[in-house]
């Protein structure tokens, strides 16, 4: 993607989806020209130090398509599946919270576009984060969990998640939500890294835990499957198509990735990403 010099980057977001343009490497955003007013939140920047700018776009131009940000995040360059995220984040935010949750009067984004101010009680109001929690859980063989969520498409499996309860620390979260859902008990050895995920409006908080025994138990509501996969079950699953991993981009894809080590770009098929 390309922009004008001096000119930010365009993020053109309705709801859940983002404006794509087709190009030789595959998709990516669509550099809107000329671009639309500076009004948005600020969503990122390349790697040449321009930001990218979320801007609130229903229509689609010529040489141009919308797509579900989900159904196009394998694709996309990490720089700009990473603006896209928190673009689509800030967007859902501006939609579902025109009015002051205090007192219900309209509530006028600010002119940085990070909170809105209450026209009546002058209240003022930041997006909504709610806090989950995602497990790398290893046990003692070094095998890998992974689990099949009831909403997820066919074939996918990934890292236990859930949200963090009024209440409990992040760390306790973890450690309830594996045990709700697949039935194995575990301490956590560590935190690993975090990701804003906007759908709705979540940070993942990611912990290692270590298993204290691989029997599983799923919940048959969140998760129909879950099983322990070694490194050579890993590969050959992907290979024969019977699993499908996280999207490319997604914190579950991180970690899973990071178990597996030196090789895991080239056994899911996905070339190196420019910006």
């Amino acid at each position: 993607m390309t922009g004008r010099d001096g000119a930010p980057r365009v993020v053109a977001v309705d709801g859940d989806t983002v404006l794509l343009r087709d190009g030789a490497g595959g998709p990516e955003l669509a550099e809107l020209t000329p671009p639309p007013p500076a009004e948005g939140q600020v969503a990122g920047t390349d790697p040449g130090g321009r930001p990218y700018l979320a801007v609130p776009r229903a229509d689609v131009p010529p040489g141009t398509r919308r797509a579900r940000l989900m159904d196009v995040l394998d694709e996309l360059p990490p720089v700009q599946a990473a603006a896209a995220l928190r673009a689509v984040g800030f967007h859902q935010w501006v939609r579902a919270s025109p009015h002051c949750p205090r007192c219900g009067a309209p509530a006028a984004l600010r002119a940085d576009g990070r909170s809105r101010r209450c026209a009546s009680c002058a209240a003022e109001h930041h997006p909504r984060t709610d806090p989950a929690v995602m497990m790398s859980v290893t046990d003692d063989r070094g095998r890998l969990l992974l689990a099949r969520r009831t909403v997820a498409p066919p074939g996918r499996m990934s890292p236990p998640a859930g949200f963090v309860e009024p209440g409990e620390t992040a760390e306790e979260a973890a450690v309830r939500e594996l045990l709700e859902e697949v039935g194995v008990r575990a301490a956590v050895a560590g935190y690993v890294t975090s990701q804003a995920w906007p759908f709705p409006g979540s940070l993942m908080l990611a912990f290692d835990l270590r298993a204290a025994s691989p029997r599983i138990t799923v919940d048959g509501e969140e998760i129909t499957a879950a099983r322990w996969f070694t490194r050579e079950e890993l590969a050959a699953a992907v290979g024969d198509g019977t699993l499908v991993p996280p999207p490319r981009g997604s914190l579950a894809d991180r970690l899973v990735g990071r178990w597996y080590g030196p090789g895991y770009a080239g056994l899911t098929g996905r070339p190196a990403q420019g910006s």
